[in-house]
């Protein structure tokens, strides 16, 4: 009797020791993902601060199109804080305990928001870009028209670097980290099974 029941505790922790290591390999990748998420939140608080710092100051100090650039730095950042802001509160919580397919899911909506971010991004330059010719056909508002064109071009480049190296950085981690998880999963009409 003592050796039956050996046999099948031995048989199952066999099998569950596989089932936890994967939901810990799973965590270790979630975890790993949420600090990678706070830096890029920490990347545009930082920078929203920094804009705050250099152009508010500079507010007071210059006039015409230079006051118009500082203006709409101190505008365009509000939000950039705000954004940061509201990344760190959801990151609070963070993603232990999240299922493979949470994962996945999760990691792959993170990716696309920074595509989209950066075709966005390609957008503020466009428009600001947009600006600064505006500028140049409606005198009465160029001063205007040529600060805010040239802070929506610094804004949206920064923007564009931050995302694109975001992207590549949470591709780079999936790459090294989930697939190899994620490639000893095999998925069947009869369930799923780990392989070794």
């Amino acid at each position: 009797m003592l050796t039956r029941t050996l046999l099948i505790l031995a048989i199952f922790g066999f099998i569950a020791i596989p089932a936890f290591s994967q939901q810990a390999d799973i965590d270790a990748f979630n975890a790993r993902k949420d600090q990678i998420g706070k830096r890029s939140m920490f990347a545009l608080g930082g920078w929203a601060v920094g804009n705050f710092a250099v152009s508010g100051a500079l507010l007071t100090q210059t006039s015409g199109a230079d006051f118009h650039f500082h203006e709409m730095n101190v505008y365009w950042n509000v939000v950039n804080a705000g954004l940061a802001g509201v990344g760190l509160l959801g990151l609070r919580k963070g993603s232990a305990g999240k299922s493979w397919q949470q994962t996945v899911d999760g990691h792959y909506g993170t990716e696309k928001i920074y595509l989209l971010n950066a075709g966005l991004d390609v957008g503020y330059i466009m428009s600001g870009l947009f600006l600064t010719e505006l500028a140049n056909r409606m005198p009465d508002q160029r001063d205007r028209f040529t600060g805010w064109g040239y802070s929506m071009m610094v804004q949206g480049g920064f923007l564009l670097v931050l995302d694109a190296v975001m992207y590549a950085i949470y591709r780079g981690h999936y790459k090294k980290n989930l697939s190899p998880i994620l490639n000893n999963l095999e998925v069947s009409p009869m369930g799923m099974r780990l392989r070794f």
